[in-house]
């Protein structure tokens, strides 16, 4: 294994380099980008909210509940506005098609 900061060669995994000290990354590889998208399939009114939950990966009751005790402390009308901006600005998801297209031969 190298060491990412000083190119030296170190023992396999190694938490820190012990020629520079430097702590070596995770070797997970880096999650794809992925575009905030409305959801189609899990909504209540425009699908901001399990847009927002698939995108954080949570669950949409709990998104839900909390844009609304924020929405409920903080003005009824900010929460509101943010919500409408939202379901403006947030396109749908592309739905995908309910019929795969068979492989040509």
């Amino acid at each position: 294994m190298t060491c990412y900061n000083c190119q030296k060669e170190i023992q396999e995994g190694s938490r820190y380099c012990y020629h520079c000290g430097a702590a070596q990354k995770p070797l997970t590889p880096p999650r794809p980008a992925r575009p905030l998208r409305r959801s189609r399939a899990n909504k209540v009114v425009a699908g901001v909210c399990g847009g927002l939950a698939e995108y954080f990966e949570l669950d949409a009751v709990l998104v839900r509940l909390v844009w609304a005790l924020v929405t409920l402390f903080s003005g009824i009308v900010g929460g509101a506005i943010a919500y409408v901006i939202c379901w403006i600005v947030i396109p749908y998801r592309e739905e995908e098609s309910a019929y795969p297209v068979p492989a040509s031969r």
